[in-house]
């Protein structure tokens, strides 16, 4: 396709050259993310209908140094996340064994929550620090 617009050959290998060097530091990165996650606690969210909401409410951070960052705002006290062991200011570092960290879009993370159905098993960091109201993206 390149040779097709009349890229010239040294303007090839410079193109794939440059994107093995993007995807070696996309590699690094994850590999970085990887190591940097910690789990406290494997908490299994239950609840009896996929109607019924999970009793929390989600902020997130992004940056490229710590990736994405879910941190739990609120969680209603009657709710099934609570009852789980979930509190205001937890992280959500795991969804079903998906790190969320490497992820560079939020309402992917809340997809795999949803997908759930009646049943998510969270990795958690467990944190007393809850981020302001104003960044809350979403209630489940």
């Amino acid at each position: 396709r390149m040779r097709k617009k009349g890229s010239t050959l040294p303007e090839i290998v410079e193109f794939f050259l440059k994107k093995d060097m993007e995807q070696r530091q996309n590699n690094l990165r994850i590999a970085r993310l990887k190591s940097q996650a910690k789990i406290d606690a494997m908490i299994a969210l239950k609840r009896r209908e996929i109607k019924e909401n999970w009793g929390i409410q989600i902020s997130y951070t992004f940056s490229e140094m710590f990736g994405l960052n879910l941190i739990l705002v609120g969680v209603d006290e009657k709710g099934p996340a609570w009852g789980c062991g979930a509190r205001p200011g937890d992280s959500i570092v795991t969804v079903n064994d998906w790190l969320i960290s490497v992820m560079d879009r939020p309402y992917v993370a809340m997809h795999l929550l949803q997908a759930g159905a009646n049943q998510v098993k969270l990795g958690i960091h467990k944190s007393s620090a809850v981020p302001r109201e104003t960044d809350v993206i979403g209630y489940l």
